[in-house]
Parts: structure tokens; C-alpha cells; sequence
């Protein structure tokens, strides 16, 4: 809780799909079909086989899973929301948080379950403006 900052305006940071977003997982996807088929152009198909499969596993797991939605500032608590849902949790911000001009990458811990999650907001996933009061705030925090 950030009670030194708590009297600043809320902030609520939305995400819609992206296309970089989604372009970097079709480029993820193509990656991962492109290096089973040179192990089986070696000789190697047992173990192409043996890898690709959790490795499509795990890309169908990190594109079908339920995506949170929000992120929100208000009176110095952090909360995750998703609005198809109105579901809120508060959360706290994990160190490891990203802040370049074309990505902001949040990691945060749920108050109550201790579940972990990561908030990727992409350039046109939501308004600049939010995404620039949502950096200006991480920083705050330090």
C-alpha cells in the first residue's frame, strides 16, 4: 500500500487484444514449429516429437487461459479487474516490472490467494494517456 500517494486520482488501465501482442505469439507459435522440423531434417523425429508436444501445451495454456482485463489505482491500493466479470482483487506489485516505450510488464501477487499474475500492456492495447499515468505511477512506487 502506497499511503504516501493515496489522495492521487484513481487509475484504471484497460487492456484490448494487441496486434503486437498477437504477433509476437503467432511469431512464438511459428518458432516452435520451425525448430522440431529441423531436429526431424536431422534424424531426430522421436525427439521432436517428445518436445513439441508440451511446447504446444504450453502456447494453447499461455493463449486460452482467462485474461485479466484492468488494472486499478485507487486511494493506494493496487487491484486486478476484470471487467466481463466486474471482478476486483487486491493485489501487491512484485519487483520485476518493465517500463520501456512499447511494452509495460507488471507483476503482481493476490492479497488474499497468493496467486501470481503478469499484466502485459502493448502500445494500442489501451488509451496512451492511461498508459502513460500507469508508467508515471510504477515509477512512484519505486
Amino acid at each position: 500500500m502506497s499511503s504516501r500517494y493515496s489522495a492521487s486520482p484513481t487509475l484504471i488501465v484497460t487492456a484490448r487484444n494487441s496486434n503486437r501482442g498477437l504477433g509476437l505469439w503467432l511469431g512464438l507459435c511459428a518458432l516452435a514449429l520451425w525448430a522440431p522440423w529441423q531436429l526431424v531434417e536431422r534424424g531426430y523425429g522421436v525427439l521432436a516429437l517428445v518436445l513439441l508436444l508440451p511446447v504446444a501445451a504450453l502456447l494453447w495454456h499461455c493463449r486460452s487461459r482467462t485474461r485479466l482485463q484492468g488494472l486499478v489505482w485507487h486511494r493506494g491500493q493496487w487491484r486486478l479487474w476484470n471487467p466481463a466479470t466486474d471482478w476486483l482483487c487486491r493485489v501487491q506489485l512484485l519487483p520485476g516490472s518493465v517500463l520501456l516505450p512499447w511494452l509495460v510488464c507488471v507483476r503482481v501477487r493476490e492479497e488474499s490467494g497468493g496467486r501470481r499474475h503478469t499484466l502485459w500492456f502493448w502500445p494500442g492495447c489501451s488509451s496512451p494517456a492511461s498508459l502513460r499515468a500507469l508508467r508515471r505511477r510504477l515509477v512512484l512506487e519505486g
